[in-house]
């Protein structure tokens, strides 16, 4: 009995529903119709109104333009040719005698003493002019010996020129070689006065304070010197 209940229900509620669908469908329907078919929109075809001819005033003539003459340029003169002239001969340079400032003089000697043993001293001396008024001379001692010990001993040179007089210290020395040898002791330059044109004789004297024996002598001192003759 309740099956059939079900059914009954469900069938009556079919036919509302379908009921309802058919007069939503009928109402649109005649809201349709309400306003009529579907206007077809009037196309509008705008035709330009001719346009108006305007009489153009005739073009006024283009002024020609009046041509500028430009003067052509004057053709530059031509220079004639400067004559040429003959090369003048190169004259020769004048040979100017140059006067030396003072007459030169050089001139070098030597002394030697003479002790009697191997044993000696020797004075080289040289001369050079300074100035116009004045010349220079250098003196250099030196011992002259075979073997040989001596000690440093100051003012032990003893060197007289002209006037000047000059003590030098004296090296060691200490050589036992067989072969003879010259050994440096001192060396002194001096300026004496002796204008161009003149000559002068310089007496040298030279002293080694030895003051030992050699050769079984014994010498305390050792000279040597003489006579310088210088001429300018």
């Amino acid at each position: 009995m309740k099956g059939k209940l079900t059914a009954v229900l469900f069938i009556l509620l079919f036919i509302v529903i379908a009921g309802v669908v058919f007069m939503l469908l009928t109402s649109l329907d005649n809201h349709l119709n309400l306003f009529g078919p579907a206007a077809t929109p009037e196309v509008y075809t705008v035709t330009p109104a001719p346009a108006q001819t305007t009489p153009f005033a005739a073009p006024e003539p283009t002024p020609v333009p009046t041509p500028v003459v430009t003067p052509a340029p004057a053709p530059a003169p031509t220079l004639a040719p400067a004559p040429s002239m003959a090369p003048q001969p190169t004259p020769a340079p004048t040979t100017v005698p140059t006067t030396a400032p003072f007459q030169s003089v050089s001139s070098s000697g030597s002394f030697r003493s003479e002790t009697g043993t191997a044993l000696n001293i020797k004075a080289d001396w040289s001369v050079q002019a300074l100035d116009e008024r004045q010349i220079t001379v250098t003196v250099s001692v030196s011992a002259i010996s075979y073997a040989l010990h001596t000690q440093s001993l100051p003012n032990a040179v003893n060197i007289g020129l002209n006037g000047q007089y000059v003590s030098l210290e004296a090296p060691a020395i200490n050589y036992d070689g067989g072969e003879q040898i010259v050994a440096p002791l001192a060396s002194r330059s001096f300026t004496v006065d002796l204008p161009v044109n003149s000559s002068a004789a310089l007496a040298l004297q030279v002293e080694w304070q030895f003051n030992g024996v050699y050769g079984g002598v014994e010498l305390p001192v050792i000279e040597c010197g003489g006579t310088i003759n210088v001429s300018r």
